[in-house]
């Protein structure tokens, strides 16, 4: 089992090539979902996709969740893509212990950022994002190492430049910058943006099971940009507020911070973008 907190308008259900028998849960918003379901009304998924209305910030709502998942499968893993950066650490920590405490989540895949690129993208778009009631806030000194105290051990980092620079995502300068080694340990104020792949570090419901299989993540790239507006404009304030946010970032060559942001949420259902190339990367 898939589970998807915070999903928004993600398409991987859609375009990713996945077993039919494989159980994919997205979790978020009413408003959010139900606007999604009508986008992508004409649309059949490739496997056994379920949509959860569920507010994330009540506790007890999403511990009731997380327990009702926990007994439909006994190998689950948890994504949480542009979720966390919204979040104060103390938020972050109680989603954490909330997710280690079902033993049957195994794995954990969420993005990143340093201190150093937080504070960037506070002074750039943050303070679009900040006037429309969505600050960025979460971007852990400690870098992946923060979530070991809350029942999380990292099993591997992947940097977005580098990893964007094996596909010649990024300007040219920037590539170059890509192919040099990274530093280990946490970046702190060197702007840097990963994904990171956890497992819980509780041993319980591990023991005599299969591991999860490798994990495949599809990068991709768009034939189209964004542009200010966007297919955004209209929805509503916010969200035209935001989409004119991540245009200015494309169009000032902001792309540490754009990649951060611009996951599959806004190119895949929004933009509708036909896609130019398609890669993938194993995660152990």
């Amino acid at each position: 089992m898939v589970v998807n907190l915070a999903a928004g308008l993600d398409a991987r259900p859609y375009r990713m090539s996945l077993p039919a028998s494989l159980q994919w849960i997205e979790v978020d918003l009413p408003e959010i979902l139900t606007y999604k379901e009508g986008i992508l009304a004409n649309e059949k998924p490739v496997c056994a996709l379920e949509r959860v209305r569920t507010d994330l910030s009540d506790g007890s709502a999403r511990r009731a969740l997380f327990a009702d998942l926990d007994r439909r499968a006994k190998r689950i893993l948890i994504l949480t893509e542009g979720l966390l950066i919204y979040l104060s650490a103390e938020e972050v920590a109680a989603l954490a212990k909330d997710l280690a405490a079902s033993s049957h989540f195994q794995r954990w895949i969420l993005d990143l950022a340093s201190p150093g690129l937080l504070r960037m993208m506070q002074r750039t778009t943050g303070k679009q994002l900040s006037e429309v009631g969505a600050p960025f806030k979460f971007g852990p000194a400690e870098g992946p190492a923060f979530f070991t105290p809350h029942g999380w051990e990292p099993m591997d980092v992947k940097g977005l430049l580098k990893t964007a620079t094996r596909f010649k995502r990024p300007p040219f300068f920037l590539r170059l910058l890509g192919r040099l080694p990274e530093k280990k340990g946490p970046a702190g104020n060197r702007p840097w943006s990963g994904v990171c792949l956890l497992k819980n570090a509780d041993g319980r419901g591990r023991t005599g099971r299969r591991e999860l299989h490798p994990l495949r993540l599809e990068i991709e790239r768009p034939a189209v940009r964004l542009g200010v507006g966007g297919p955004f404009h209209g929805i509503n304030r916010k969200g035209s507020a935001l989409a004119g946010s991540l245009g200015r970032l494309c169009r000032h060559g902001l792309f540490l911070t754009a990649l951060h942001i611009l996951g599959s949420d806004v190119l895949d259902v929004l933009c509708k973008a036909p896609l130019v190339a398609k890669r993938s990367v194993t995660f152990p």
